[in-house]
């Protein structure tokens, strides 16, 4: 099995080219990170996972490794994104692809069951509901204004309750910030497609491989009100919560998240 560290890459259908880093040594395991965010997201729980798994640390599409993506963006080139990672990561290993994916990646991980051949286990970390028309409006505003810095204030201010102190000292560190406006491009898109993705009561009812939704004790209550919806998607998958913690786990607590990844994925 790939040990070491590199980058791989599949193409989506679309013709995208989509690309991870991969570290470690072991089974594989494809993690798959939220909005307003990119595969250095997981720069915390890596080093906690990457002496058990070789570790897939997908970009997904207009972000980093995974630049080029083809326009009009839609939630389902995601579906297919995943999938064509999944299939060729399983065709590295000879089995199928587990899968850990956080927020907006949640659900774009759940829409690639819909067609999945090649995913196996999967643990989703607070998919988000559709966030309230208002917000978005204004992120769809100063995204066509390219006005990226009021994209991510509509983000964490407005949205995630940053307080304002915290996001003036997230600009003032030059390398952070200009990873942050590196994909804020993406972001206006993602709030659009999130708010028209939905499951339904029974879908994945056939589903027989291991699926496990986690959520932060202290997380914002939509999204612990649609992750229990999003459970009755399923006939044999069930929760954790982890103690303390909120939506940012993976930075806030990533030794608590690796714990729950090592105890689901052994």
């Amino acid at each position: 099995m790939p040990t070491g560290t590199g980058i791989f890459s599949a193409v989506s259908p679309d013709g995208s080219k989509i690309a991870c880093g991969v570290t470690g040594g072991g089974p594989a395991l494809l993690l798959v990170h939220g909005t307003a965010d990119d595969r250095l997201g997981f720069d915390r729980v890596a080093p906690l996972l990457n002496d058990r798994y070789t570790l897939y640390l997908m970009d997904r599409r207009g972000r980093g490794l995974s630049a080029g993506d083809t326009a009009p963006y839609a939630i389902e080139r995601e579906f297919e994104d995943i999938n064509a990672l999944a299939t060729a990561i399983a065709a590295q290993h000879g089995a199928p692809t587990d899968l850990f994916a956080h927020s907006y990646g949640a659900l774009c991980a759940l829409g690639a069951l819909r067609a999945a051949t090649n995913i196996g286990r999967i643990m989703l970390f607070e998919p988000p509901p559709g966030t309230p028309s208002s917000l978005v409006d204004r992120m769809v505003e100063r995204d066509a204004a390219s006005d990226l810095e009021g994209v991510m204030r509509v983000q964490f201010v407005e949205l995630q309750h940053v307080p304002e102190a915290q996001f003036e000292r997230l600009k003032s560190d030059p390398q952070r910030w200009a990873r942050y406006l590196g994909f804020a491009g993406t972001i206006a898109r993602e709030f659009v497609n999130a708010s028209r993705f939905s499951v339904t009561a029974g879908e994945f009812a056939d589903r027989r491989t291991a699926t496990r939704f986690i959520v932060g004790e202290k997380t914002f209550p939509p999204l612990i009100r649609y992750t229990e919806t999003a459970l009755k998607a399923f006939t044999t998958a069930d929760q954790r919560v982890i103690a303390g913690q909120g939506h940012n786990a993976l930075r806030t607590a990533p030794e608590l998240v690796a714990a729950e990844i090592k105890r689901f994925f052994s």
